[in-house]
């Protein structure tokens, strides 16, 4: 009988750790669709100004490729960021100082 019951609560114990295992898997599935991959856009400094925090105003940068970048200079040319549009560029550089912003492409700059 005691061999019945240990048997019994095995099996309990394995369909409840199966049904849990099963909504785990299921709602980790339902978060990783709800993600969305952000495509990396290039954008290039359109601006002269070399001042603290220049690099890091959003209306200085323009979507696409950059006219003659080199891999010296004193401002930024390119960088390629998980930014599409001007907000999220605002958001993504926020904060960053000058040097932080020419780290981002350290080999894409103009003077």
């Amino acid at each position: 009988m005691k061999t019945l019951k240990t048997k019994l609560s095995l099996v309990v114990v394995a369909i409840i750790g199966i049904i849990t295992m099963s909504f785990a898997l299921a709602n980790n599935e339902s978060k990783e669709e709800k993600v969305e991959k952000k495509a990396a856009t290039t954008w290039h400094y359109t601006s002269n100004s070399t001042t603290a925090g220049a690099f890091a105003n959003a209306a200085n940068w323009q979507q696409g490729a950059g006219p003659s970048c080199g891999s010296t200079g004193n401002k930024p040319c390119e960088i390629t960021v998980d930014a599409e549009n001007e907000i999220e560029l605002e958001a993504y550089l926020d904060g960053m100082s000058n040097p932080e912003v020419l780290a981002i492409n350290p080999t894409s700059k103009r003077n």
